[in-house]
């Protein structure tokens, strides 16, 4: 892992330092920072049972396009 940690760029400022599909986005990591599990639940595809069901509409909902669905796959 640390091999892979000094590969990445830009390089980790911080911990954690998380990346989609090996990528890090400033946006993605200020919306993860705020509330992980509203964020995977709007991303992933199918949506896990564990998420609720709610209406609201939120910034994440609303910029589609930070991160892409199969960063969700397994």
């Amino acid at each position: 892992m640390a091999r892979k940690t000094k590969e990445l760029y830009p390089s980790p400022t911080y911990v954690p330092w998380v990346t989609i599909d090996g990528k890090f986005d400033k946006k993605s990591m200020a919306l993860i920072e705020s509330n992980l599990i509203n964020f995977v639940c709007l991303k992933a595809n199918p949506r896990p049972i564990e998420c609720p069901n709610s209406g609201a509409t939120d910034y994440l909902q609303q910029n589609q396009e930070t991160v892409p669905s199969s960063a969700f796959e397994a």
